[in-house]
C-alpha cells in the first residue's frame, strides 16, 4: 500500500484530515473512495456493507491512501479519479512511488 501525504495538509491530525483510497477487487476492479480512517472503512467493504460495487466485488487489499485535507478536496479528487479507467488508476499508484515524497492535488491529474 502506498501512502503519499499531500502538500500543506502534514499538519492535520489523523481525524481532521481525509483519505482518497484505492481497493484492488476480486474481478480485478479497482474500487475508488474517501474516509478518515481507511483501515476502518476497508473492514466495512470487506464485510459487504460498504458499497454496492465491494459487496458485489469482494475487496481484497487497499493499493494505495492519499490524504488530502478537507472533505471537499476529497470529494473533488474521488470524482476525478472514478472517470480513469482501472489501467488508468493502476498507473496512477504505480507513479505515486513509495518514496514519501508530498505532492500538491493539482498535480496528481
Amino acid at each position: 500500500m502506498k501512502q503519499i501525504p499531500l502538500a500543506g495538509h502534514s499538519s492535520m491530525s489523523q481525524t481532521d484530515s481525509w483519505w482518497l483510497y484505492m481497493l484492488e477487487c476480486r474481478g480485478g476492479g479497482i474500487y475508488v473512495g474517501i474516509a478518515k480512517d481507511v483501515e476502518k472503512r476497508f473492514k466495512v467493504h470487506e464485510s459487504g456493507r460498504g458499497s454496492l460495487f465491494t459487496k458485489i466485488n469482494t475487496p481484497i487489499q487497499i493499493i494505495a491512501k492519499v490524504k488530502v485535507g478537507s472533505h471537499g478536496d476529497a470529494i473533488r479528487v474521488e470524482r476525478a479519479m472514478k472517470k480513469l479507467t482501472p489501467y488508468e488508476k493502476r498507473q496512477w499508484c504505480n507513479a505515486l512511488g513509495t518514496d514519501g515524497r508530498d505532492i500538491p492535488i493539482s498535480s496528481m491529474f
